[in-house]
Parts: C-alpha cells; sequence; structure tokens
C-alpha cells in the first residue's frame, strides 16, 4: 500500500502553521502505508512551471516554495523515523522515466 496524504499533510498543515505533533496525532490510527512516494522538483523547476500556470493555490502564491521544500524535507524524515519506506522522485519533466521509476520500487518491496 502507498499514501500521499500524511506527508501532504505534513507539508500543507505545516504551512497553514499547524503543529507538527498535532499532524501526527491526528493520523496516528491510520494503517501505516508499506510505500511513501515523494515527487518532487529543484526548485528552479517548480519557480518556472509555476510561471506558466495562469492559476495558484493559496500554496502557490506568494513564492513558499523554500518553504513547500523545507517542510517536504521534514515530513520525509518524520515518516523514515517512524519506518516508513519513502521512495524519493525528482521529477525532471520525464514523466515516462519518472513512472518507471515508481513502478519498479513498488515492485521491489
Amino acid at each position: 500500500m502507498t499514501d500521499r496524504y500524511v506527508l501532504s499533510s505534513l507539508i500543507l498543515q505545516r504551512m497553514d502553521e499547524v503543529s507538527e505533533e498535532f499532524i501526527l496525532a491526528l493520523n496516528n490510527e491510520i494503517v501505516q502505508p508499506d510505500l511513501q512516494v515523494a515527487v518532487f522538483a529543484d526548485r528552479d523547476v517548480i519557480q518556472n512551471r509555476l510561471k506558466e500556470r495562469s492559476c495558484l493555490t493559496r500554496f502557490e502564491k506568494g513564492n513558499k516554495t523554500n518553504k513547500e521544500l523545507e517542510y517536504m524535507e521534514k515530513g520525509i524524515q518524520v515518516l523514515q523515523e517512524q519506518g516508513i519506506d519513502v521512495f524519493q522522485l525528482i521529477n525532471d519533466n520525464n514523466l515516462g522515466d519518472s513512472v518507471a521509476k515508481v513502478t519498479q520500487a513498488i515492485i521491489n518491496l
């Protein structure tokens, strides 16, 4: 089983200044995933992608990329400390290669 929600919460809810402890307490009773897939990109790649969009979410407005990447790194560390295997994938604009890497990680479970 894979999951994206706990890591997403550790990023987005932290950006809303919710404490890490509260987020983890809310997710304490969920089934832990066998694999957490963390997809990210370089700060400059993210900024260029955002410039191309006509509409941004509240998390994307105001140049919050550095904060988002910081919370992602911290969230990955928290999950790893809980014994969750985190597969980190750099989204380098090669979708086929990215899908192949995720598929291989799942097969290797």
